[in-house]
Formats: structure tokens, C-alpha cells, sequence
């Protein structure tokens, strides 16, 4: 006899077990990150200074450029050549621009048909004008050479001057108590006040300022009073404005001159009448002496 035991299946009460709900653990704050430190302000940029240059070694520079100038000028065969003076080139004839081609073409038309004028040979026209052909080039590189040299030249004549007038503003103010300092800048001083005599403005004439004072003025004259004080020249007030071409300007005390007829200048003009005489004046009266008398 087979004897099994019951199998007792656990109820789903039993069977799940029960878990408490795990509670979330805070997340972590982030870890703030290092701030960086403030960039320093970069310096503002400084004005490259000026090289030293060195004059002496400079002048020899230049002394070897003349020197290579002088031979190229004996080897180019054009020193032989006539300097013109500015009235000379001014009455002679000029070449037309871009007409450099056409005189070949005419030398070439000219020994075609064997043409021969006095005084002129086809052959050294077009040989001069190779020449200026040739020497065009040198003449370019020249103007470029000495536009940069000029260039040079003023710019260091002017960085000079500017430091020069800065250290003689400061040797002025130390020269209000220094006697030898100011009889020294004297000749300095008569150097800096001379003026041409062309750019000197005559005695008595109006300064600069007056004159735009004097201009600001006639512009407000001529919105007020119904434009007529706009003729009024405020710096020589005596002088009268212009007046009609033709007519005198008129005198202190002059009649005005009589306005011309309504009727226009095809009206002929009535015959003017005689003035009434005046009336005579009274006969005298006789008295007993017979001497007249009059009343």
C-alpha cells in the first residue's frame, strides 16, 4: 500500500515575500567646477620705435649712389645732352601721347616715297625717337626712386622737428627763470616769429577773426529788416555798395532824381510850363522931402 504524502502547495500569500521599497539615495551634488582665474587686459600695443640711424654711415651710402649715378650717366652717353630750363620746354613742341608708333609709320611712308625736307633726315627722327623709347624705362625707375628718397627725407626732417619743438617748449618754461637759457632761445625765438612779408596782412586791416564775425553778421543782415542792411560792408562801413553801371553814385545831400513817367517812354514829354513871375513889390510911396520910402 502505497502511502503519499500530501504535498501542501504554499498559498501565493505565502509564497510572496514581502521587500520594503528601498528608499533613493540623494544623487551627489556635482562638484562645481574651478573658476578660471580673470585673464590679465592684454597692454596696449606700443608704437614701434624709431631705429637709430647712423648719419655717417649713411652719408657714405650716399656718396657711392652719386658716384654710380655720374657712371651711368657717361656710360648712357647722355650728358652731352642740353639741360632745358622750364621756359624752354614750355615754347618747344611736345610729343602727342601715344604718338610714338605713328612716327614710325611716317619715317617709313616717307623713305617709301623718297620724301626729303630740309633740315630733317628720316633716319635720325626715328633714331631719336628709340632714344626716348630706351631711356622710358630709366625714367620710371628714376621718378620711383626719388619719390621714395623724398619720401624719407621729409619724414625724418618732420620726426625732428616735432621732437625739436617739444624740447624748446620745455627749455621756454625753464628759461622764466633762467636769464642765460632765455638770451640763448633769443635767436631761436626771432627764428619761430619771422613771417614772410607776402603772408603779413596789411596795417590796419581786419584780424581773421573779425572777418568771420564780420561775415556771420552780414548773414543775419540779410534775414532782418527786410534785406536792407544785407548791402551794409561792415568792415569798411563808409564805403557805399555797388551802384548801377552807368549811373554816379549819389552825394550827401543830393536831390533824389525825379521818378520816371507812369505812362511809359513812348509818352512824349508836355511842354513845360513857364514859372509864374513873381509879384512885383510895392511902389513907394513918395513923402513930402520926395525921398521914396518904402513901405
Amino acid at each position: 500500500m502505497n502511502t503519499r504524502k500530501p504535498t501542501i502547495k504554499p498559498s501565493a500569500s505565502q509564497t510572496s515575500t514581502s521587500i520594503a521599497p528601498i528608499a533613493a539615495s540623494p544623487a551627489p551634488a556635482p562638484t562645481p567646477a574651478p573658476q578660471a582665474a580673470p585673464a590679465s587686459p592684454s597692454p596696449s600695443p606700443q608704437p614701434a620705435p624709431t631705429p637709430m640711424p647712423d648719419p655717417v654711415a649713411l652719408a657714405a651710402a650716399v656718396k657711392l649712389v652719386i658716384a654710380a649715378l655720374d657712371g651711368a650717366e657717361t656710360s648712357l652717353a647722355i650728358g652731352d645732352d642740353p639741360t632745358l630750363s622750364s621756359k624752354q620746354k614750355r615754347h618747344a613742341v611736345r610729343l602727342r601721347k601715344g604718338g610714338e608708333k605713328y612716327v614710325a609709320q611716317i619715317g617709313g611712308l616717307a623713305t617709301q616715297y623718297q620724301l626729303d625736307v630740309p633740315g630733317a633726315q628720316v633716319a635720325l627722327m626715328l633714331a631719336l625717337v628709340g632714344k626716348a623709347d630706351a631711356l622710358q624705362p630709366l625714367i620710371d625707375r628714376l621718378g620711383t626712386f626719388t619719390k621714395h628718397v623724398g619720401d624719407s627725407v621729409f619724414g625724418a626732417q618732420s620726426q625732428a622737428w616735432d621732437m625739436a619743438m617739444q624740447y624748446y617748449a620745455f627749455l621756454r618754461r625753464r628759461a622764466a627763470t633762467n636769464a642765460d637759457l632765455a638770451t640763448s632761445l633769443q635767436p631761436i625765438a626771432d627764428f619761430l616769429a619771422y613771417r614772410h612779408p607776402l603772408t603779413k596782412p596789411p596795417v590796419g586791416s581786419p584780424t581773421k577773426r573779425q572777418v568771420s564775425a564780420a561775415k556771420k553778421a552780414q548773414q543775419t543782415l540779410a534775414t532782418v529788416a527786410g534785406g536792407k542792411l544785407a548791402d551794409t560792408n561792415l568792415l569798411n562801413p563808409r564805403k557805399h555798395p555797388a551802384t548801377t553801371a552807368g549811373q554816379p553814385a549819389p552825394t550827401a545831400g543830393a536831390p533824389a532824381a525825379p521818378a520816371p513817367s507812369a505812362t511809359g517812354a513812348s509818352a512824349t514829354a508836355a511842354p513845360a510850363t513857364p514859372a509864374a513871375s513873381p509879384a512885383p513889390a510895392t511902389a513907394p510911396v513918395a513923402n513930402g522931402a520926395g525921398a521914396a520910402t518904402h513901405s
